[in-house]
């Protein structure tokens, strides 16, 4: 008989000490990853990246909106920013409250020179109050569709890291 309430008080030991040790850890791994939720949401804020118009002298407006609409697209498909469409409206120096809107300002500037097409993008950090510029001289218009995607992610992960090649430039 002693054999047997010996088998029944270990059962209720385990059993009992067993829930409590589930509940412990179960806690804890609610808080610790609830901590770690956290902590991961403030390492993804996003900066809001304002995407103006195209500055541009040439008479071909068909071809400056494609452009346009190219470089929106392609900003859009960054997911480190919270992309602001403002391309009804050119660049023009922001006022305090505007500033506040956008921490990014981005838009190109597009000339045709000596049959080159001269293409400078800016972005404006308006946290940090800098501008970034990257010139590049195209021979064909269609050269700058192609090359669009990765001039604009360049610019924009050295702007991030400040980590500027020589080609960049800084004002």
């Amino acid at each position: 008989m002693w054999r047997g309430e010996y088998k029944e008080s270990w059962a209720k030991v385990v059993r009992d000490n067993f829930s409590i040790r589930s509940f412990i850890a179960f806690g804890l791994f609610i808080i610790y990853s609830h901590c770690f939720c956290f902590a991961q949401g403030l390492t993804d804020a996003k900066l809001k990246l304002g995407v103006y118009a195209v500055v541009s002298s040439s008479s071909d407006t068909a071809t400056i909106k494609m452009t346009e609409d190219l470089y929106f697209s392609q900003l859009s498909t960054l997911n480190d920013y919270i992309i602001i469409d403002k391309r009804k409206q050119n660049y023009v120096q922001l006022s305090t409250e505007e500033q506040k809107s956008v921490d990014i300002v981005f838009y190109p500037e597009i000339q045709q020179k000596d049959g080159l097409w001269d293409c400078t993008l800016i972005v404006i950090d308006t946290i940090n109050k800098k501008t970034f510029t990257d010139n590049r001289q195209y021979e064909s218009y269609y050269k700058i569709l192609m090359d669009a995607k990765n001039s604009v992610t360049e610019l924009l992960y050295n702007v991030a890291e400040l980590n500027q090649p020589t080609d960049l430039t800084e004002k």
